[in-house]
């Protein structure tokens, strides 16, 4: 089961899943809308669905259609009712990925109704040491450090690049900034230094709106073009040389750019959570943020994180001025080393994914000789994710 969002700590563990269990049917479950196209859209997928209500009736009429194996709770979302059933009916339950920093005033309300449900829980895997205390507090009876699949995520993203960018040419003689998922809480901060540095031949800006609908891109490119700087849109184009300023206008480009990167910000840092810095780092590049990425454990992780006695992997910002000065110092210092020393950290983490299949293999039994031909066929075997 996946959320929302969560769909992305899944994503490496179905793959790797399907490789060894081609037979076996998966079925992913979720609770928002947001990412159903995702989920439907996706090959390995074999079937998906909201999660029915949590309530006796509904549980038990889904549980009877998919007669799932295993259960996969993908980060921190549990259903007691889903649990109790799945529970009852011997059937494994992990959670992946668990991140949770606290116990919220909910789960204090209703406390003992939540850790009689962690109770039924097999296993949670934790993507750090800090995390244990806090699950066993809650009731789970087995939990471990076993790290974040997501780390695995964008280690396969990186190596399978986008069809759109393997198109484009994209080199400069300047070294190349990429700003990325950014906002107009964040645009207003950095664009008008963007000019600045953009003018002194300081580097080549390249823009990800987080929404690249045609008004906010074309407030983007008045914006520059008022300041005398060149724009050109992505799919306009089929080589860019970094002597304007490329808007990135289509949708699943931005993670197979930050390869050519030399610097990285990442929006959302202006608007109150910022978005992903795994997918720059993986990379190999460094990234600036805004005020706001407690968020990100990645974030506060990798700020702690010298590339020298100045800088860091994830260095923050407050202000125009401050932003300015930091892209100044970044691209002053030398930097050889960089980019393997951070994606070594990266590689580091990863490897939660195989864990998480070699959880179910230790509890699934042998994969049918055929594949399921329908969610209800009698035959059919099912990982619930």
């Amino acid at each position: 089961h996946c959320s929302s969002g969560e769909f992305e700590y899944a994503k490496p563990v179905i793959k790797i899943l399907k490789e060894k269990y081609p037979l076996h049917s998966i079925l992913v479950t979720y609770f928002t809308t947001s990412y159903k196209s995702q989920i439907e859209k996706n090959p390995l997928v074999d079937f998906s669905q909201p999660l029915p209500w949590d309530l006796p009736g509904p549980i038990a009429s889904f549980l009877k259609q998919y007669k799932p194996q295993c259960l996969l709770l993908a980060r921190s979302e549990i259903w007691p009712e889903l649990v109790h059933q799945v529970s009852s009916k011997k059937i494994p339950i992990l959670i992946f990925s668990a991140n949770k920093k606290q116990i919220s005033p909910g789960e204090k309300f209703l406390y003992p109704l939540v850790k009689k449900t962690y109770s039924k829980i097999n296993d949670v895997y934790c993507v750090s040491k800090e995390q244990i205390s806090l699950y066993k507090t809650l009731g789970a009876p087995s939990v471990k450090e076993v790290g974040d699949t997501r780390y695995d995520q964008v280690i396969q993203k990186l190596h399978i690049p986008s069809p759109l960018v393997k198109t484009h040419s994209i080199q400069s003689n300047k070294k190349i900034f990429i700003a990325g998922s950014t906002w107009k809480e964040d645009e207003r901060v950095i664009q008008v230094p963007l000019v600045q540095l953009f003018k002194e031949k300081t580097l080549a800006p390249i823009i990800a709106p987080h929404e690249p609908s045609k008004q906010n891109l074309i407030r983007l490119k008045n914006f520059f073009e008022k300041q005398k700087v060149p724009v050109e849109f992505f799919s306009q184009i089929s080589s860019w040389s970094g002597d304007s300023l490329l808007l990135i206008d289509q949708i699943g480009v931005l993670a197979s750019l930050y390869p050519y990167a030399h610097l990285a910000f990442v929006g959302g840092s202006f608007k109150k959570k910022v978005h992903s810095v795994m997918e720059p780092l993986a990379a190999g590049v460094p990234v600036l943020v805004g005020p706001y990425y407690q968020n990100s454990p990645e974030a506060c992780l990798f700020k702690k994180f010298f590339l020298n006695q100045r800088l860091c992997y994830i260095s923050s910002f407050n202000t125009s001025q401050e932003f300015y000065n930091l892209v100044q110092t970044f691209f002053q210092e030398k930097q050889p080393c960089w980019k393997n020393s951070i994606q070594q950290e990266i590689q580091k983490r990863t490897g939660a994914s195989l864990k998480v299949v070699q959880w179910v293999q230790h509890h699934l039994k042998e994969p049918p000789q055929e594949q399921a031909l329908n969610p209800t066929h009698s035959k059919s075997s099912h990982l619930h994710e």
